[in-house]
């Protein structure tokens, strides 16, 4: 029973380099992106604060590539 919002972080396909193993270079980019945007999630759910929007998760999108925020709404 909690208000949230769902924000778009980022595109996942942005961070596409063109490369001759593009496939693998996608595969390696994302799951880079991934890692990174969890470790810092995990940072920013820890903080608790008034004055700081609350993050409740993280999900990634692979059907459309994109990375969502979920985060505390603010009224």
């Amino acid at each position: 029973d909690v208000d949230v919002a769902i924000k778009t972080a980022k595109s996942l396909s942005s961070f596409n380099t063109p490369s001759i193993h593009r496939k693998l270079d996608d595969d390696a980019q994302t799951k880079a992106l991934i890692d990174d945007l969890l470790r810092e999630a995990r940072l920013f759910a820890n903080l608790k604060h008034p004055n700081i929007i609350q993050l409740y998760g993280v999900s990634p999108s692979m059907l459309n590539r994109n990375v969502f925020l979920v985060m505390e709404y603010a009224h």
